[in-house]
């Protein structure tokens, strides 16, 4: 997964956790444990689990070889969909509280099967909210670099009006354009061309007509969100913005929305245009004939 150091930022502080946790998803969406020459697997994971559990809850399982072999079996049946690097990741984040309330006390000076369980399930909830971020994180990284490529090659201008054309014609097809897929790139290109142009009043507005639905991506975060931090950071951006602050994280989605709005608008209006000119063409007599 290709994202760049500035995105894989963005994610760890959107999801409230550290670089190296979002920087473990990213390579372990290549080098699961399924993926992973079992030997391989053998030698590293009894290590790293040994390790996690004398940390996180006290216990020393180096000389418990049953209770062992039952936690790296049930490791690779049952998660071997992350990475060996990910399980201690998500001893960590359990520690902080962020998987939510997880006890990782032992029983009886005991570490059990199900507590290791209740630590993986709750992280691949987690994972599977941070592998949404890099995959968008991804894909829009994928097309601004095809965008500047375009850009930088001999014929780019035509190249990139290919490129932004294919864009515009598939919006053209949807019958609701959705908001958040229109890439930046290509509002870029039309304010190059002076196809969109706004004055700094018209753009204003553009913020102010998207600040509901950028409360509205807030809200759903919310919702998707397992992590009550996470919940409670977009709640808190919610209130401010609504008490007259601009957190910057409300303001930077805000730009984009409206850049968006922008190309929505021109597209639109540019197909009402089309079905206004052909629908004056079928009134006009032997339309056909000429």
């Amino acid at each position: 997964m290709s994202v760049p150091l500035e995105s894989l930022k963005n994610t760890a502080i959107n999801l409230e956790c550290e670089l190296s946790v979002v920087q473990a998803v990213r390579n372990g969406v290549e080098r699961t444990i399924r993926r992973t020459e079992r030997a391989a697997v053998m030698i590293a994971l009894p290590k790293l689990l040994e390790h996690c559990v004398s940390v996180y809850s006290g216990v020393d399982l180096s000389g418990d070889d049953s209770v062992m072999d039952e936690c790296v079996d049930f490791v690779m049946s049952q998660f071997a969909g992350i990475s060996v690097p990910e399980v201690r990741e998500a001893f960590k984040l359990a520690a902080a509280g962020k998987l939510g309330e997880i006890d990782l006390a032992a029983y009886y000076g005991k570490f059990t099967i199900k507590t290791l369980g209740k630590i993986l399930t709750s992280y691949l909830v987690f994972r599977e909210k941070a592998v949404k971020e890099l995959r968008r994180a991804e894909a829009e990284a994928a097309e601004q670099v095809a965008a500047e490529k375009a850009a930088r090659e001999p014929f780019g201008a035509e190249k990139m009006a290919g490129w932004v054309e294919e864009r515009i014609a598939k919006f053209w097809a949807t019958e609701k354009i959705d908001l958040f897929m229109i890439p930046i790139p290509v509002y870029d290109y039309l304010v190059e061309l002076n196809v969109i142009t706004l004055t700094p009043t018209e753009k204003r507005d553009l913020m102010n007509r998207v600040a509901p639905q950028v409360v509205g991506s807030y809200t759903m975060d919310i919702k998707e969100s397992n992590n009550e931090f996470e919940k409670r950071k977009y709640r808190n951006i919610i209130s401010d913005w609504r008490s007259g602050k601009k957190p910057i994280e409300f303001v930077n989605r805000q730009k984009v929305a409206a850049r968006q709005l922008a190309v929505q608008e021109f597209i639109l209006g540019y197909r009402s245009a089309i079905a206004f000119l052909l629908s004056l063409l079928k009134q006009v007599p032997n339309a056909d004939a000429a």
